[in-house]
């Protein structure tokens, strides 16, 4: 009893590290967002695009996850909550629930609907939807949203611009039903369920790509999640590694910044028996290869498939692959999509 009660008296002094790195972020996230004359980082700042309630709503779950007393409190009830009767009724139906959900999901995308220009290649692309005009990187992407967008706009009149947000909608709400189905797998508890859910999604950026943001990433974050639910089967000896290699490079035809999760189909493959070969035991191995590799697939994809995207040396004013400008747009997309990295840490523990 006195060993129990020393563990329960040092729990708090235990998550202050944790409470002070997530209060520096918090911290570091207002003041991007709304100090003045300060440059604009898109990763860590985009919820200062929303309204006011919104911003305030955001924070105060934020800060609710993140005080050990809101979330001992929290993780209290959500445990006594999975003990009631209705969630064995609802863990019969879960699909079914997942699917009622993600409805609500595209009304909630709609609801919250970008009311600004981000910033990126809009002015580009949405012209390129309605032309046909498609942009190699993104091929497949722009393919289908054109062809989605004649159809409404000789149905309702659309623009090309509403297509795109309606297709954001749509994609947004397929991508939350797997999110739940992914995180399903990862728990095996409801409490655990629930925060997967909540760290790989709702704790990112990345649902802000379906609230009308007028881009061409919906296909491409929808394959994405995808592949993670599919690897996830995979690894459960649930259905064959054919399925999420497939769904990746379907999903890279879509948009070819899917191109570097390459490196975890080797890892993939590494899980269903690779392993077993000598070469392959050690997995510092796997890694060293894939290591060499990197240099090869980087001139490959410059010299065969978009040539001179990023390259080595460039004018002034030009991204480079080595460049400051470059590794702060690296770490604004790894800040968009950081939940997305739970994934890959907790598959690596199946």
């Amino acid at each position: 009893m006195k060993k129990a009660k020393k563990a329960v008296a040092k729990m708090p002094e235990k998550s202050l590290p944790f409470f002070a790195m997530g209060a520096l972020f918090i911290a570091l996230s207002l003041f991007l967002s709304f100090a003045p004359g300060v440059t604009r980082g898109w990763g860590l700042n985009y919820i200062a695009g929303f309204d006011t309630w919104v911003i305030a709503l955001f924070y105060l779950c934020l800060l609710c996850f993140l005080l050990p007393s809101t979330n001992q409190y929290l993780v209290k009830q959500i445990t006594a909550f999975s003990r009631q009767s209705i969630i064995a009724t609802l863990r019969k139906h879960r699909y079914l629930l997942f699917a009622v959900l993600s409805i609500a999901a595209i009304g909630v995308f709609r609801l919250l609907k970008i009311k600004y220009v981000i910033g990126g290649d809009l002015l580009n692309r949405i012209p390129g939807v309605e032309h046909g005009e498609f942009a190699p990187e993104e091929y497949l992407s722009m393919w289908v949203l054109h062809h989605l967008y004649v159809w409404l706009h000789e149905l309702f009149d659309f623009t090309g611009f509403q297509a795109v947000q309606l297709a954001d909608y749509i994609i947004g709400g397929l991508f939350v039903f797997f999110a739940l189905c992914t995180a399903n797998l990862l728990g095996n508890t409801f409490l655990k369920k629930v925060a997967a859910f909540i760290i790989s999604t709702l704790s990112c950026a990345i649902l802000l790509q379906f609230c009308g943001y007028n881009e061409m990433y919906a296909f491409a974050l929808l394959f994405l999640q995808l592949y993670f639910f599919t690897s996830l089967l995979c690894l459960k000896d649930k259905i064959h590694l054919f399925v999420p290699a497939v769904i990746l490079l379907t999903g890279i035809a879509f948009h070819m910044m899917l191109a570097c999760m390459l490196p975890s189909l080797v890892l993939l493959c590494y899980g269903k028996g690779l392993w077993k070969y000598p070469l392959f035991r050690n997995k510092i191995t796997i890694i060293i290869l894939i290591l060499l590799s990197l240099p090869f697939l980087y001139f490959a994809f410059q010299n065969v498939l978009l040539p001179r995207m990023l390259p080595l040396e460039a004018p002034e004013g030009s991204l480079s692959l080595f460049s400051i400008a470059h590794v702060k747009e690296f770490s604004n997309s790894q800040l968009l999509g950081g939940g997305t990295g739970f994934y890959l840490a907790h598959a690596t523990h199946l």
